[in-house]
Parts: C-alpha cells; structure tokens; sequence
C-alpha cells in the first residue's frame, strides 16, 4: 500500500512535463516492484501523456503527407527516424511518408518510360525483347505479374545492387544469354549501371558527357563518354544497323534528365493538377490547352 502511494504521488506531482521526463517516470514507477495490473492505471496515464505528445510533434513534422512533394517527405521522415517517438507511431508515420515517395517517384518513372518508348518509336528504333521498360504504374497498383519485374529483379541482384530505395528503373537492356536480366544495362533517373567481365559498374547520369555509336569494323559498339574523360563500351544487345539511332536516343534522354525540366520535379509530379502544363515528351511549358503546342502530345493533363 505503501508503495502504491508512493507511485501516485510520482504521477500526481506537478513538474513532469518533458517527454523524456514523463519515461523517467515510467521507469520510477517500474523500480517500485509493484504487481503490473495494480499500476497499470497510472502507467497507462503516463503512456497516454506521452502518445499525445508524440502525436502532436509527428503532426507538426508531417502536415498534410497528401500534399508533400519528395523533398519534404524525405526531410520528415529523417526527423522521425532521428527523433524519439513510440515506436508503433514513429512506424506509421514513416510507413505513409514511404508509401508518398514511393508514389511520387513511381509517376515520375512512369513518365519517363513513357518518354522514352515514344523517343525510340519516333527514331524508328525497331521494338526488341532485349529492351524492357520498367511497369512502374502495374508495380505500384500491385497488378504487374511476376514476369514483367523478374528481370529487373535480376539485374539488380546482379550488377545494380546499390540502386536506391526511391530510385525506379527506367529502361533495362538484357545481354545475358539466356534472356534473364543477369547481365547488361540498366538506367535509373540517377545512375547508369551496367555490367562487364563478372563485375557491376554504375555511371550517374550528371556525369555523362555523351553517348556515340561506333560503327566501323574496330571497336564496334556504344560509348559513354564522361566528364572526367573516360570512355566507356556498353553492353548493349543493339543491331548494327540500330547503333547510331539507340545511341543518339539514349543521349538525348540522359540529357533530358541531367537538365531535370520543370516536368521532373518533384513539387510538380505532386500536384494532381496543373494550370501551367510541362509537356512530358517534350519538356516545352505552356498554358491553357491540353495539346502540346510544340510537338503535339494529347496526354499532358
């Protein structure tokens, strides 16, 4: 009885208002070595203050989740992994945080396969079972069938392992043998990883300084050229007679995403709409009708 006392006095005594004063008051209360169910009352009213404190801050930290862009959702997400919160809600608000990055960089992706397949079809790039393009929009709506990703899945088992939690493949070029992504290029909005001799390489994207196609009977094949002054040969399953055009798409493309256009950010994919439209073949800004002016595309809105 004595020592029940003694914890309602603990709860009840006025000062305890800190979050790390209130779990210094659990732990005085656990020292009492009182039975859990007779002080379950006034544990669970410490625990109670605590939440609600809890609740308050991670509120103050995410706002409107719905509303984030990437940068904001990335920021709330390291204080809450720094901070000090119950862990059942520190979990479900990094969960929502997660899933709004996810869908943010999953339109972006989608996107940017759509860009690219379009930037191939109007090079006359003939369609091949070697190049897949990542189903981003059937992945997030869990509709894609294991077929469509096992390839992926392969190449970043195999020589793309230090890709990003947030980093989405774009376009996957398979050279392995037996058709199942283990070898090859894979590009992402960030990194260009290939593979070559057994060993996996990547090249970011803001590091290229072009990609050419060398089609005579020497050292045939596509070349990124970087910055710094490399070269390197890709392991590309392209026809000869396809080098040059592949190679001038996919520079262009590594362009687009070096320039990060206004359509790429992340602030813009945000939105659900648009009063300025940033055509998404073709990058060019423009207002009030749905129809490129530049170049024509109708699936802007």
């Amino acid at each position: 009885m004595k020592r029940l006392t003694q914890v309602q006095r603990l709860v009840n005594q006025p000062g305890r208002k800190t979050r790390e004063e209130l779990v210094s008051l659990l732990d005085d209360i656990k020292k009492e070595s009182i039975s859990p169910d007779i002080v379950r009352p006034y544990t669970e009213q410490v625990e109670n203050r605590i939440r609600a404190m809890d609740e308050k801050k991670i509120k103050e930290i995410c706002g409107d989740v719905g509303r984030m862009d990437f940068e904001d959702a990335s920021e709330a997400a390291k204080q809450l992994e720094d901070g000090d919160f119950l862990p059942q809600l520190k979990f479900d608000a990094l969960k929502e945080l997660e899933q709004r990055m996810s869908k943010i960089k999953t339109d972006e992706c989608g996107l940017l396969v759509s860009k690219l397949l379009n930037a191939f079809d109007e090079a006359g790039v003939t369609e091949s079972k070697r190049c897949h393009f990542y189903p981003a929009k059937r992945v997030w709506q869990k509709q894609a069938e294991p077929e469509e990703t096992a390839v992926f899945e392969r190449a970043v088992d195999n020589f793309a392992n230090g890709i990003g939690k947030f980093e989405y493949p774009v376009l996957l070029v398979d050279k392995s043998k037996d058709e199942s992504g283990k070898e090859g290029v894979l590009l992402t909005p960030e990194n260009l990883y290939y593979s070559a001799w057994m060993t996996s390489y990547y090249i970011p994207v803001m590091d290229i300084e072009s990609i050419q196609a060398v089609t005579g009977l020497l050292n045939r094949g596509i070349y990124v050229y970087q910055k710094n002054g490399s070269k390197t040969k890709l392991p590309l399953a392209v026809e000869h007679e396809e080098m040059e055009k592949f190679a001038k798409v996919l520079e262009d493309f590594v362009r687009y995403l070096q320039e990060k256009p206004f359509s790429r950010k992340e602030s813009y994919l945000a939105k659900e709409k648009h009063d300025t439209i940033c055509c998404y073949r073709c990058g060019y800004i423009y207002k009030g009708v749905g129809v490129c002016p530049r170049c024509g595309y109708k699936q802007n809105e």
